[in-house]
């Protein structure tokens, strides 16, 4: 069986002093295609150390990551930055959105990057279709700050997939929602899920995307164990 991605005896210290602090110990993980994986844990137990892991935002001290049988950290970090871009989806906490420009051209940013058009035309109708799907259709001229928190995330959704990655790596992104607002993102990923065969890894201390997940991980002690 191939997998879209692997990760193989990941490990991570944080060397605050002399010893160090051991985060991810031994950790492996793998992906298969159209799935959602949940990964569970107490604050400060490690899952945003995985997820950057994971989508090559964060280096490990020992271990490989392969996406789609890419080494991702055998590569110069122009050549990484590029595979991010084109392969992998990252939705935030705090969304990210830059608050001086509108719902559609946050969703444009990340097809932008190496493109010589502008982003008033760019891949426009993509765009639109993107924020439809998200549920946003007609907010696409909205300022962040004028958009509810729950929206502000669905860009930020829409913006995950622009580039048609390979999967999808969320941390905590219903972590600053209310529980209503938090249970409509939650049928955003099994709708997006089912309908465009997304694959999502959610780091999350939520009960309710557990509920979603098709496998569900608790990161204890550095390592991961199946739930």
């Amino acid at each position: 069986m191939s997998f879209v991605l692997e990760a193989h005896n990941i490990h991570k210290i944080y060397k605050e002093d002399i010893k160090g602090t051991s985060v991810l110990k031994d950790l492996s993980i793998e992906v298969t295609e159209g799935e959602i994986i949940a990964i569970a844990g107490t604050s400060g137990s490690g899952k945003t150390t995985l997820i950057h892991i994971l989508g090559g935002l964060d280096k490990p001290d020992d271990g490989k990551v392969f996406l789609e049988g890419i080494d991702l950290f055998a590569h110069s970090d122009s050549k990484l930055s590029k595979i991010r871009n084109e392969k992998i989806g990252f939705v935030f906490q705090f969304h990210q959105l830059l608050p001086e420009f509108t719902a559609i051209e946050n969703v444009k940013l990340p097809l932008l990057i190496g493109s010589r058009g502008n982003i008033e035309t760019i891949q426009h109708k993509r765009c639109l279709e993107l924020l439809d799907l998200v549920g946003l259709a007609g907010k696409e001229n909205r300022l962040p700050s004028h958009l509810s928190g729950g929206e502000r995330q669905r860009v930020g959704v829409a913006r995950a997939l622009v580039n048609n990655p390979k999967i999808v790596l969320a941390d905590e992104p219903s972590g600053n929602l209310d529980a209503l607002t938090s249970k409509s993102l939650d049928e955003l990923f099994v709708k997006l899920n089912k309908e465009q065969n997304a694959t999502f890894i959610i780091a999350t201390h939520k009960e309710s995307i557990c509920k979603i997940a098709n496998k569900v991980f608790e990161l204890e002690s550095g390592q991961l164990r199946k739930i």
